[in-house]
């Protein structure tokens, strides 16, 4: 179930399962990425992005874990 069928349902995607709230945020940094939503991003645009809408928008928990993994991404690769 993505984001946009949960709000047909009536659901908040704050109120949804961790692993849906996961694949929501996922699905919005690949859209990002790929351009499906607008103009292409670079991975780092698109992170600062999907970090930018996904504050009160996803858990805390789910945000914190993705910024997690991108810092240690970005330390792996030298940044």
């Amino acid at each position: 179930m993505n984001e946009r069928q949960l709000r047909q349902n009536g659901g908040k995607i704050d109120e949804a399962a961790l692993e849906v709230q996961i694949l929501s945020l996922a699905e919005e940094y690949e859209n990002l990425v790929s351009g499906q939503a607008g103009g292409k991003m670079s991975p780092a645009q698109a992170e600062q992005e999907a970090l930018r809408r996904a504050k009160g928008k996803y858990d805390s928990l789910i945000v914190d874990a993705f910024a997690k993994a991108f810092g240690e991404q970005a330390v792996s690769a030298g940044a």
